[in-house]
């Protein structure tokens, strides 16, 4: 299986909200005006991974000063399991020297939670309020 990773730009934006909202992990669902907004000012900070034409994947990220906020992650569920996440958050530390990377993940999604922690990434906190974990990873 073969695909790219590129930044994500104003190109993407219907395809990138179309697995958003297919994805059950996230929280809550997002605007299509937040992904509009990370394709015009985050780009550098935020990837998609295509196979033939088609979003399969995406790290979509906020930055500010030395640190990114990691909002969402998503791969498609036909393409898990592929190293997709891992090489979309390879491409995020790439861009990311001298920053500090965190992001929250529910406490039961322990596959995610396998990923981040074989990826050197610590338990910084945790919110039991919200059951959230955050992670960071200085890179």
């Amino acid at each position: 299986m073969s695909y790219t990773i590129v930044p994500y730009t104003e190109t993407y934006l219907n395809a990138v909200k179309a697995l958003s909202d297919q994805n059950k992990d996230v929280l809550k669902p997002n605007t299509k005006m937040l992904y509009y907004i990370v394709a015009r000012l985050f780009s550098k900070v935020s990837y998609v991974a295509i196979q033939n034409d088609v979003v399969i994947g995406f790290v979509v990220s906020f930055k500010n000063d030395n640190r990114i906020w990691l909002h969402q992650l998503a791969v498609d569920r036909a393409h898990r399991g592929k190293g997709i996440a891992k090489a979309l958050i390879h491409q995020l530390e790439q861009a990311s020297a001298g920053c500090t990377i965190e992001f929250s993940v529910k406490e039961d999604n322990h596959a995610a939670i396998a990923l981040y922690e074989n990826l050197g990434y610590k338990k910084a906190s945790l919110h039991t309020e919200i059951d959230q974990i955050i992670y960071a990873k200085t890179i």
